[in-house]
This record gives C-alpha cells, sequence and structure tokens, in this order.
C-alpha cells in the first residue's frame, strides 16, 4: 500500500467519523426532557439542527446588578425592521426558536398561554432563527399557518440576536427587566410554572 492510498483511507476513515457523531448527536438532541441556564455572552454562535436539552433547562442567576440588555434588530412578518429596545419600558420576554426544533415546539403551547394571560402588561418577542438552510421564513410560515398562536414573530434574518446573546442552542428565553436590565435567561423549554413565576416576578418588581 502506497502512501497516498494511506492518507485517503484515514481521510475516509476521519470522515465516518464525523458523520457518526453528527448522527448520534442529532439523535440524542431528540431525547428532550424540559426545563436549563442560558449564559448571557456576546460570543458568535450558531445553532446546529436538532440541538435540544438532554437535561432540565438551568437558569442563569437573575441579576442583582443593572446590566443592560444588547440591542439587535430583528423582522417581523411583513420584513419591517424592529429592535428589542423598541420594547423597553414594560418587561419583555425574548424566546429563540426555530421550527425544526422540537423542544422549541413543545413550549410554544405554553408561550402562547402566557401571551394571553399577560399580553397587555409584557412584551413578548418570539425571534425565528434563520439561517437560509436549514431555517427560512417560509419554513417558520408553514408551521406557523397550522398553529393558533397570536403572540408576535420576528424573523433574525442575519443571526444577530442570536450572535449577541451567544445563542449556541434552542430553544433559549432571556427576560428583561422594564428599564432594558437583564433579569435572567433560560435554555431549554420552559414550564409554565416556570415561565408564568418569572413573569410575575418581573411584572411585581417593575410595579415597585
Amino acid at each position: 500500500m502506497n502512501q497516498k492510498t494511506k492518507y485517503l483511507l484515514a481521510a475516509v476513515a476521519v470522515l465516518v467519523v464525523l458523520v457518526a457523531a453528527y448522527l448520534a448527536y442529532d439523535l440524542l438532541a431528540d431525547n428532550y426532557t424540559p426545563d436549563t441556564d442560558l449564559s448571557v455572552t456576546t460570543a458568535a454562535t450558531t445553532v446546529p439542527p436538532g440541538t435540544g436539552q438532554t437535561t432540565p433547562p438551568t437558569q442563569t442567576t437573575p441579576q442583582t446588578t443593572a446590566v443592560k440588555a444588547w440591542d439587535f434588530t430583528v423582522y417581523d412578518r411583513d420584513g419591517n425592521p424592529v429592535k428589542l429596545s423598541d420594547f423597553f419600558g414594560k418587561p419583555t420576554v425574548v424566546n429563540f426558536w426555530a421550527s425544526w426544533c422540537g423542544p422549541c415546539k413543545s413550549e410554544m403551547p405554553t408561550f402562547e398561554r402566557a401571551y394571553q394571560t399577560y399580553g397587555e402588561e409584557v412584551s413578548f418577542v418570539m425571534v425565528d432563527l434563520i439561517d437560509g438552510a436549514w431555517e427560512t421564513q417560509a419554513d417558520a410560515e408553514e408551521f406557523l399557518s397550522g398553529q393558533n398562536y397570536t403572540f408576535p414573530v420576528y424573523f433574525d434574518n442575519n443571526q444577530y440576536a442570536a450572535q449577541a446573546y451567544g445563542i449556541y442552542s434552542i430553544p433559549a428565553t432571556l427576560f428583561i427587566r422594564a428599564d432594558g436590565t437583564v433579569y435572567t435567561a433560560y435554555r431549554g423549554a420552559l414550564s409554565e410554572q416556570t415561565l408564568f413565576g418569572v413573569i410575575e416576578t418581573m411584572i411585581g418588581e417593575s410595579a415597585q
């Protein structure tokens, strides 16, 4: 066996290992159990298809100091730009999701109930992560067309929102106080008890 053949076989072996690892990762991602912690960072990131949590959701420690939320621009369903800061003035819930993400879809009925309950007091920003390959606005619209969700949906067409908060796994949810400072964040699908509890705490804070 010559040296060139050896290199070729080695390259094929590495490729096989990588493909196997990817398939295993995608399979494990589907074996999800709900309620994990999102560390708020500013590192750029990508969100691979099939990403989900295999452990209960984790939470960042609620911020006791005023850490201003990083602003970003997303787009509404008509293509109009909308800034995160446009919602400041009342508590804001930002949820990052995609239509291929099973855990994301599993928590959407909970967000719909939250929106119906608190929509007058709290801003909901449901951010679909668009990469042009695994997720497009058309994909999201197709999914949403079969649902009865009334919460507002926005599209992260440039992935700036995901990059601003280092979103590398979805679903992820960011909670922002009325003054535009970060309250806390989670990675993983939220139970109704958790989602409603954090929202009520923020509402209580803003009323003081």
